[in-house]
């Protein structure tokens, strides 16, 4: 059974005021699915602890953190929820994964320490990187999506060689690592604490060898794990950590990029963990702002009233997902914008996956494109 005192003390769960703010404000709860966070927490603030492992309902929640800011007590159902997942898991109890669950595969196999990988060769015959230096580029599991998902004609990696691209047009030769493995966030939002701490120790070790006294990544998801979980679960790092948004909108400020667009109007989707939960919220405007002036458009809901992109962690991709994801590509549409850019390589799949409708509208079908992408060609 889970220990809720050591619950309470890592989300405040039985501060619940039984408000309903937080059911309120939920993606899934919304669209009438049975799905509450305030039924949830009531159970739990009564007492009804025995069935909460076996409770489905929270493997439904997109952790998107949409309720915390709206919550009186600040309470993080988000983290509540991996916290019962791990439970959930140690008892067999689970979610049902996307895709037959062959992407938690490929990433618990990177856990394995005599791993072999080839995970270089996307990097471009003119690009400078090195092994050991002061500027690391954390690349994540592009080189995987790629692969996985070749029907939709990502090109998932473009977005590492335009991460090498802009760093060495301003004079930096990142280090990238021969043998980084995933950052782990999805399994430790999948109750898989173990395999995430393999990886996680990995990782720490490899990057410590490097020498690196900054990190810079291009996903949203790695640099929340790299910042917060690995904290908590692994070890700090100790190092400065910047996602492409902010390095690249550092450099505008200290006029390093001289960034120009070619005039097509551009809107912006908030990731969960980028925007919300780390507070990355007006770099990426000044990064668009600067590329497209006055082209650049606000959806309705932006910043931290940002809508999920409607799955996480490749668990419970249902038709509760392409609803909010056909709404959040409505919502971009309706800006009269072309272009909807994100920064996050996960919310890039969702929404292009989601495309693929033959029911959706064609105003509904904006071209989709990464920050770090559309800066590189802005150069």
């Amino acid at each position: 059974m889970v220990d809720i005192n050591a619950l309470n003390k890592d989300t405040d769960v039985l501060s619940c005021l039984e408000c309903g703010k937080c059911t309120a404000v939920c993606p899934v709860s919304r669209l009438g699915q049975s799905f509450s966070p305030r039924s949830i927490l009531s159970n739990v603030v009564v007492g009804d602890h025995e069935g909460l492992t076996a409770d489905k309902r929270t493997w439904d929640c997109l952790t998107c953190g949409q309720c915390q800011p709206r919550c009186p007590h600040n309470i993080d159902f988000s983290v509540f929820c991996r916290k019962v997942r791990r439970e959930a898991v140690s008892l067999g109890n689970s979610g049902d994964k996307s895709h037959d669950g062959a992407l938690h595969q490929i990433m618990q196999l990177q856990s394995f320490e005599n791993l072999k990988q080839n995970r270089l060769e996307w990097i471009p015959d003119d690009a400078k990187v090195k092994t050991e230096g002061d500027v690391l580029y954390f690349v994540g599991c592009l080189p995987y999506y790629d692969a996985y998902f070749d029907h939709l004609n990502l090109d998932s990696v473009n977005i590492a060689r335009s991460t090498v691209k802009i760093l060495n047009h301003l004079g930096i030769e990142p280090v990238v690592m021969a043998d980084e493995r995933c950052c782990g966030h999805d399994l430790i939002w999948s109750g898989l604490e173990d395999d995430f701490v393999k990886l996680g120790r990995h990782n720490v070790e490899a990057i410590k060898k490097t020498g690196a006294k900054k990190i810079v990544f291009s996903c949203a998801e790695c640099y929340r794990t790299l910042n917060k979980e690995y904290a908590e679960y692994v070890e700090p790092l100790g190092v400065e950590m910047q996602h492409m948004a902010q390095f690249i909108s550092d450099q505008i400020a200290e006029g390093a990029l001289d960034l120009k667009g070619n005039g097509e109007a551009l809107t912006f989707h908030d990731p969960c963990r980028l925007g919300r939960q780390m507070d990355v919220i007006d770099e990426p405007r000044r990064v668009l702002s600067t590329i497209a002036g006055e082209g650049f458009v606000e959806m309705e809901r932006s910043g931290k009233s940002g809508i999920c992109c409607g799955t996480s962690s490749w668990m419970n991709c249902s038709m509760t997902s392409k609803k909010i994801q056909s709404a959040r590509l409505a919502e971009a549409g309706a800006t009269g914008a072309k272009t909807m850019v994100t920064a996050c390589p996960k919310c890039r799949i969702h929404f292009e996956c989601t495309k693929t409708d033959p029911t959706m509208p064609a105003e509904s079908k904006v071209e989709i494109k990464d920050l770090t992408v559309v800066a590189a060609e802005a150069l």
